[in-house]
């Protein structure tokens, strides 16, 4: 038994023999598409559907073109979108055009010169989906994709790369005139943005979502810089206690840290802020107050009171978890005064009066203790390597 499919290869040569037949076949066979040389051309769901090559097999019930298509919303037919190693089904149920037409099958401006070009209600497929939005090419590979009601497409399987980060799509993803939706996760190397949603409109690059890096979440935001998509966030953590520096008689306390992550490409680079870091000797002056003692501030947020450091805070790359540590600035001790010297002299310069031998000697020890002169106060390191699981709890 014959299959009742027919199949039909299409290439570049076209002879008037080959137009008038397949304009007879049309006329002839209501719901048959109509195609000239190369080109089959159908309407479904609100788009135009062009097989540009390839080739069409038809079914009992469906039509499936294989080959390079092209897809235009019929509103906008200056959007143009190429369906590579296409795979696309489109039922040959009719639609209704009206009373002067008959049903399935519609003119389509002065170009069809007497051809026709069906009428769908939908499509679905799968291929290499090449999108133009605003000035932007994006390719989803790979791609499932379904025609839904109100001109827009679903996308339910494929991956869109954004140079070395790949986005998926999957449910939710969509794309309507002017605007492509990517609902999945976003892979940047190492680093993936879970619960992802990345909007291509011809304004730029936008959404968001979660990465997860130390144990930690930081709400990601997208947007497009120098062309490549970028993503950027914070982590927040609530103030230090005073902690001991390794290797130095010092501690450090940080105030308000914040750990903002700017993702791009397979690298995330990490800038420290805080309102403030500083720094205190743990000799101690008879009073009980540090010897010395400075902050710094970033640069948006300078105090009035501390040492200031030299510009804003550094920014570090750092390797994917589970590197748990980041850099911080500190700031330089000052050399303290010696606010007891003039009463340490005088307390000893009494005692040479009055007291020889070992009596000096306890007196001058009393005047030392009671009214000391400062220590040799450390060198601090530059930075200090935070661990963000303490700093970010």
């Amino acid at each position: 038994m014959r299959s009742r499919e027919r199949k039909h290869v299409f290439r570049a040569a076209t002879r008037p023999s080959r137009i008038a037949a397949v304009l007879v076949l049309a006329a002839c066979f209501p719901g048959v598409p109509a195609w000239a040389g190369d080109v089959f051309e159908a309407e479904a769901a609100g788009f135009h559907v062009k097989l540009e090559s390839g080739a069409l097999t038809q079914g009992a019930e469906v039509d499936t073109l294989a080959g390079t298509v092209t897809i235009w919303p019929v509103a906008t037919p200056s959007l143009k979108w190429t369906l590579k190693n296409a795979r696309l089904v489109l039922p040959k149920g009719s639609v209704a055009t009206g009373s002067s037409a008959r049903a399935g099958v519609v003119a389509v401006g002065p170009g069809a010169k007497g051809g026709a070009v069906t009428v769908r209600p939908g499509f679905k497929g799968t291929g290499d989906f090449e999108i133009f939005v605003g000035p932007r090419l994006v390719t989803v590979r790979g791609s499932d994709l379904e025609s839904l009601p109100g001109g827009t497409i679903a996308l339910k399987a494929g991956e869109a790369p954004f140079g070395s980060c790949v986005h998926a799509a999957g449910p939710g993803s969509r794309l309507a005139a002017g605007r492509l939706v990517l609902a999945g996760s976003l892979h940047c190397g190492p680093w993936t943005v879970t619960a992802s949603t990345l909007t291509v409109e011809g304004s730029g690059l936008s959404g968001g979502g979660t990465l997860s890096a130390w144990g930690k979440s930081a709400a990601m935001s997208y947007s497009a810089s120098e062309g490549a998509l970028a993503a950027r966030g914070q982590l927040s953590g609530p103030d230090t206690p005073w902690t001991r520096i390794p290797g130095v008689e010092a501690e450090y306390r940080i105030e308000g840290p914040k750990l903002d992550l700017r993702l791009q490409g397979p690298t995330v680079a990490l800038t420290f802020s805080a309102l403030k870091v500083s720094a205190r000797t743990t000799a101690k002056k008879p009073d009980g107050s540090a010897w010395a003692y400075a902050s710094m501030y970033p640069a948006s947020t300078r105090g009035s009171g501390g040492t200031m450091a030299d510009g804003p805070f550094e920014v570090a790359k750092i390797p994917a978890p589970p590197a748990p540590f980041a850099p911080c600035p500190l700031p330089v001790l000052p050399t303290p005064a010696d606010a007891e010297k003039g009463m340490r002299d005088a307390c000893e310069a009494g005692a040479r009066r009055t007291l020889v031998g070992q009596a000096l000697q306890r007196a001058l020890d009393v005047c030392r203790s009671g009214h000391p002169s400062p220590p040799v106060v450390p060198t601090l390191p530059r930075t200090i390597s935070l661990n963000l699981g303490e700093v970010f709890p």
